[in-house]
């Protein structure tokens, strides 16, 4: 074989080669999957003023595969009733119902919270009469 030819065929044989793997790499780039589900549980809880409740997060991508290390983003929709960390431990405030959001890409999960307050006073003695 001529030395132009051997060496235009190299070329060849080269260029063929770095058009494979640049292919193959653009086609193995996927990331990770991303969220299509947050279930938060409890999804409805009753709490009394004054007390806590730990709520958790169920992430899934589009096939119901469970996501993990994931970043998960807490609020209450009203401050006022039901504070919320970003851990997810939530505080009852004051009196109402609201809602607690959980957001992880893009992707939405809800729950009810009713929040009470309970008495534990005892009526005093002159407030109880006979029968």
């Amino acid at each position: 074989m001529a030395p132009l030819a051997e060496a235009l065929l190299k070329v060849a044989l080269l260029a063929a080669s770095v058009v494979a793997f640049a292919a193959a790499a653009c086609h193995d780039v996927t990331g990770p999957p991303s969220v299509a589900t947050v279930t938060v549980t409890p999804s409805s809880v009753v709490m009394v003023i004054g007390l806590t409740q730990p709520f958790a997060a169920r992430l899934e991508d589009s096939a119901g595969n469970v996501l993990t290390g994931r970043s998960v983003r807490w609020k209450s929709d009203d401050t006022l009733t039901v504070t919320i960390d970003q851990g997810g431990m939530a505080t009852a405030v004051g009196l109402g119902i609201t809602t607690v959001i959980a957001t992880s890409g893009g992707a939405v999960g809800t729950a009810s919270v009713f929040a009470q307050f309970i008495c534990k006073c005892a009526p005093a003695a002159a407030d109880i009469g006979p029968g």
